[in-house]
């Protein structure tokens, strides 16, 4: 169709060009720069269910695990995020 693009997953050629002449190898794969808005709320659920164990009061071995995985789910895609947003490949 005529006026329709298809994204692609290639950068422009300028990008290319440069990224040759200064030796930085081929390219392999474009990256997201920011996460999506899926991981926040992912994190905000999380951080609702641990919350609310840790008030009520983990008082078996199950809920102590979904403290303990919860916070290590949120602490990484904390971590992940500010890779991504300070510019890290």
């Amino acid at each position: 169709m005529a006026g329709t693009s298809k994204a692609t997953d290639t950068p422009a050629p300028r990008v290319l060009a440069r990224a040759a002449r200064e030796n930085l190898g081929e390219f392999e794969q474009r990256v997201r720069r920011r996460p999506g808005l899926g991981g926040a709320a992912a994190c905000l659920v999380i951080l609702v269910v641990v919350l609310n164990v840790l008030v009520n009061g983990p008082e078996n071995v199950w809920g102590r695990g979904i403290v303990v995985v919860g916070l290590l789910t949120v602490a990484t895609w904390g971590y992940v995020w500010f890779r991504r947003v300070r510019g890290g490949l």
